[in-house]
C-alpha cells in the first residue's frame, strides 16, 4: 500500500513539474512577444517626424487584407541564374488615423473598444495571479498527499472562465476597432476584412481547463466517499 502511494506521488510530482514548465514557458513567450514589438516606437518616430502637422489625436490598428482582392503581385528579387520565382501578397496593414479634431476620433464606439481592451488586460492579470495561486496550492497539496481539494478545483474553474471571457472581450474589441477604422478608409482603394474573428483555440483551451476541473471534482467526490467508508 505504501509503495503504491509513493508511486502515485512521484507521478503527481512529474505532472506538476510538466505543468509548471509549460506555464512558465508560455508566460515567457508572451512577455517576450510584447516587449519585442516595435509598433509604439515606430509610431513615436512617425509623430516626431510630422510635428509640423500639429496632429493631436491618433488611432492605430492592424487590419487584415481581404485575401481574394489582392494577388501575389509583389516581386522579390532572386539571383539572376535562379529558376525560382518569388512573389508576395499584402496580408495585413498597419493603419494609422490622425486628426487635429479630437471629436473626430473619440466617439462611443472607440470608448467601448477602450473599455473592452482594459477589461481583457484585467482578466489576463487576474488569471496570472490565479495560476500562481493554484501552482502554490497544488505544491502544498501534493506534499500532503491530497491533490483533490475544493480550493484547487475553484481556482481551475476561475482560470478557465477568465480565459474564455478574456478571449471574447479581445475579439469583440478588435472587431469594433475594425469597424471604427474602416469608416476612415471609405473611398480608398484598400479593401479589408470586416468579419469578426474568434480565437477558438483559446476558448477550447479554457473549456479543457474547465473539463479538467470537473474531473478533479469527481476525484474529490470519490476521495470523500472512500474516507467515509474507512
Amino acid at each position: 500500500m505504501g509503495y503504491m502511494k509513493n508511486k502515485t506521488l512521484r507521478r503527481m510530482w512529474v505532472l506538476y513539474g510538466a505543468f509548471f514548465s509549460i506555464l512558465t514557458l508560455g508566460l515567457a513567450l508572451f512577455v517576450s512577444e510584447v516587449l519585442s514589438t516595435s509598433d509604439y516606437e515606430d509610431l513615436s518616430n512617425f509623430m516626431t517626424k510630422n510635428e509640423n502637422l500639429n496632429l493631436k489625436t491618433a488611432l492605430t490598428s492592424n487590419l487584415e487584407n481581404a485575401a481574394n482582392n489582392y494577388d501575389f503581385n509583389i516581386p522579390i528579387s532572386t539571383s539572376e541564374d535562379s529558376s525560382v520565382i518569388v512573389s508576395a501578397r499584402i496580408n495585413e496593414y498597419d493603419i494609422l488615423v490622425m486628426s487635429k479634431d479630437e471629436e473626430m476620433i473619440k466617439n462611443p464606439s472607440s470608448l467601448v473598444v477602450l473599455v473592452l481592451q482594459y477589461f481583457s488586460v484585467l482578466c489576463f492579470a487576474v488569471m496570472i495571479v490565479f495560476i500562481f495561486i493554484i501552482l502554490y496550492s497544488l505544491y502544498k497539496s501534493i506534499k500532503r498527499g491530497k491533490v483533490f481539494q475544493k480550493k484547487n478545483i475553484r481556482w481551475m474553474r476561475y482560470i478557465g472562465i477568465l480565459l474564455i471571457v478574456m478571449t471574447l472581450s479581445m475579439d469583440v474589441a478588435r472587431y469594433l476597432e475594425y469597424q471604427f477604422v474602416l469608416q476612415f478608409l471609405e473611398g480608398t482603394d484598400v479593401v479589408l476584412e470586416s468579419n469578426m474573428n474568434i480565437h477558438f483555440t483559446r476558448i477550447l483551451f479554457g473549456l479543457c481547463i474547465l473539463f479538467v476541473a470537473e474531473i478533479f471534482k469527481i476525484g474529490l467526490d470519490i476521495q470523500e466517499e472512500q474516507d467515509l467508508t474507512i
